[in-house]
């Protein structure tokens, strides 16, 4: 598929704004591959273990993609991740997602919880890393969430700032895939989004390879 990439010099700075964007349809085979990569190589393990985050939460309730999701399953809490599917056309459909609220304020960063929700028919026994792997299971709704903070140096009055400076939305609904890659404060223009997810890249590979 067909990755939109577009870099900005930022003006009077020695800064870069990028985004690349995918939009496209793409297979169930495709999907569960772009999940297993999330799952298991993009999201930092403090998130899928529960451990507070630092510099880093999930999406506003703003930002979605698609609009075809249900009301109950639209974005809430600063959502990092949300998986829903079934196994087979008959059974009840089971649904995961993983919130950020706010923590407290550090010095010259912010801290957001992990917490994790499953509905009732999820199994318990069910780990998150291992939906993308699921045979037989149909995902419908996927979603994942990233928002990163830097401390930027405003005014003297001020002081450093903590904005947010790179932005991922993937949504995945019914075969219809969004994709959003957003930073606002690259060093240099060759430079990607989240340095410290090493599978940034990888997943921009992979995007071109669906």
């Amino acid at each position: 598929m067909e990755i939109k990439k577009a870099i900005k010099k930022i003006p009077f700075q020695q800064r870069w704004k990028g985004t690349w964007r995918v939009s496209c349809s793409i297979s169930e085979a495709s999907c569960s591959l772009l999940v297993h990569h999330v799952l298991n190589k993009l999201l930092p393990k403090e998130v899928l273990t529960g451990r507070t985050l630092c510099n880093l939460k999930g999406r506003d309730e703003r930002h979605v993609l698609l609009n075809t999701f249900a009301k109950e399953h639209m974005p809430n809490g600063q959502e990092i991740l949300f998986v829903s599917g079934r196994a087979d056309s008959r059974a009840e459909p089971i649904t995961y997602r993983i919130n950020s609220p706010f923590l407290q304020f550090g010095n010259n960063h912010i801290e957001h919880s992990s917490l994790s929700e499953r509905s009732f028919q999820t199994p318990r026994f069910l780990h998150v890393e291992s939906i993308g792997d699921i045979i037989p299971f149909s995902i419908q709704h996927f979603r994942c969430g990233l928002e990163r903070y830097e401390s930027l140096f405003k005014a003297l009055s001020l002081g450093y700032v903590p904005e947010v400076v790179d932005r991922l939305i993937i949504d995945y609904s019914s075969g219809c895939l969004e994709v959003e890659l957003e930073a606002l404060h690259l060093p240099t223009p060759e430079t990607l989004p989240f340095p410290e997810l090493t599978a940034v890249d990888s997943l921009l590979n992979l995007l071109e390879q669906l």
